[in-house]
């Protein structure tokens, strides 16, 4: 399933392996969606959480604002 909007993903770096979040990403992007998938380093799950929340914060934000979704595809 390719996503209709922006999606913007974060996960902590040793979270999981890197393959995880970057395999559908790489289906979404190849399928022309928009995509920033933000992996935060050396941050597990818990420690992901305040850095990625004040990151969502912000792009949340600039959607709001008009702003086109940044996508690091």
């Amino acid at each position: 399933m390719i996503p209709k909007s922006h999606r913007s993903i974060r996960n902590g770096g040793p979270d999981s392996p890197p393959s995880l979040p970057q395999r559908p990403t790489g289906r979404w992007c190849a399928a022309g969606a928009r995509v920033l998938l933000d992996i935060i380093p050396g941050a597990d799950h818990g420690a992901a959480i305040a850095p990625g929340s004040l990151r969502a914060v912000g792009y949340l934000g600039d959607r709001f604002a008009g702003i086109p979704a940044p996508s690091n595809c």
